[in-house]
């Protein structure tokens, strides 16, 4: 009877020995489980491909969120008509475009073009975009502060004008257009080439001074629709069609409805889901619509072979 005590007793001791043991190896594993998930946390939305570069043909420069947040220039920009949020006034952090291109050699490139995350680009002229001068609009580029990022676009879709957004500090001293206010920026890329040469099939007529009507429409299209329209199949932009082949403007609209379509697309054709929008007076004057009607009317004369 003793001996069968003694049993059961050592037995007892022995499972309780188990069990701590037994526990004890789990905490530490849980302990482990813990430390590994923890080390091994998404990175932060800073550090996944939020970066702004600019791109070329002998310089990369490229500049996380961080990095952009210690810039000297940094400070708060206030913009009164804000075109990415329905001209509502908004508050950013934003450092001068100009001090983005220190070192890159501005006067060894001819043209700069910007690139979206969306895809959307298009050509800018670099006297505007690094202007310095105080008489002038000044660019900045704005910064998305990723733990507290910006309104919505619109309501229904998560997409913000952000990481970063061109925006301009006295835009109306230089007649900035809604174009030049590119949003959801990746960067800028440099090109050596004029225009003229990187888009052959836009030139007008050899005989067409550079003061002629035609000259200046020239001009103000590749600002306000290159960048949504290719043109006589030269260019990127895939937003628009081709505004000259097959048929330009010019040969199946007249003066009158083109200056209808520019001012309030929907006033001409209504479409719900049409992306281009309206340019008013102080963005294009009566006049910039005249000239522009020019280069149309001359280069649907200039179309290449199809």
């Amino acid at each position: 009877m003793k001996k069968l005590s003694f049993f059961i007793i050592s037995s007892l001791f022995l499972i309780g020995v188990y069990f701590v043991i037994y526990n004890t190896n789990i905490t530490k594993n849980l302990i482990v489980m813990n430390s590994i998930k923890e080390f091994s946390r998404e990175p932060s939305s800073d550090s996944i491909n939020l970066h702004f570069s600019i791109k070329g043909p002998r310089l990369t420069k490229t500049f996380t969120i961080s990095e952009l947040m210690r810039l000297k220039g940094l400070r708060t920009i206030i913009v009164e008509k804000d075109p990415a949020y329905d001209n509502k006034q908004m508050t950013y952090m934003a450092v001068p475009l100009s001090e983005l291109f220190d070192g890159v050699g501005l006067e060894t490139f001819s043209t700069m073009s910007f690139k979206c995350l969306d895809g959307f680009s298009g050509v800018i002229s670099k006297t505007r975009a690094l202007n310095q001068d105080p008489q002038g609009a000044v660019a900045y580029l704005a910064i998305e502060d990723q733990d507290k990022k910006w309104p919505r676009l619109k309501p229904d879709k998560p997409d913000t004008a952000g990481p970063f957004y061109l925006i301009w500090e006295n835009p109306g001293k230089s007649k900035i257009m809604t174009e030049e206010w590119p949003f959801q920026l990746a960067g800028f890329e440099l090109n050596d080439q004029s225009l003229d040469a990187q888009f052959p099939n836009t030139v007008p007529a050899e005989n067409i001074l550079l003061s002629d009507p035609v000259r200046r429409g020239q001009s103000l299209f590749m600002t306000n629709c290159f960048v949504c329209h290719a043109f006589n199949g030269d260019g990127v932009g895939k937003i628009g069609p081709d505004l000259n082949i097959p048929y330009s403007p010019a040969e199946y609209l007249q003066f009158k409805h083109f200056s209808i379509l520019v001012r309030n697309p929907q006033n001409l054709r209504k479409w719900e889901q049409a992306r281009m929008p309206g340019f008013n007076s102080s963005g294009l004057s009566d006049e910039d619509l005249r000239n522009i009607w020019s280069y149309f009317s001359h280069m649907s004369a200039r179309k290449i072979s199809k």
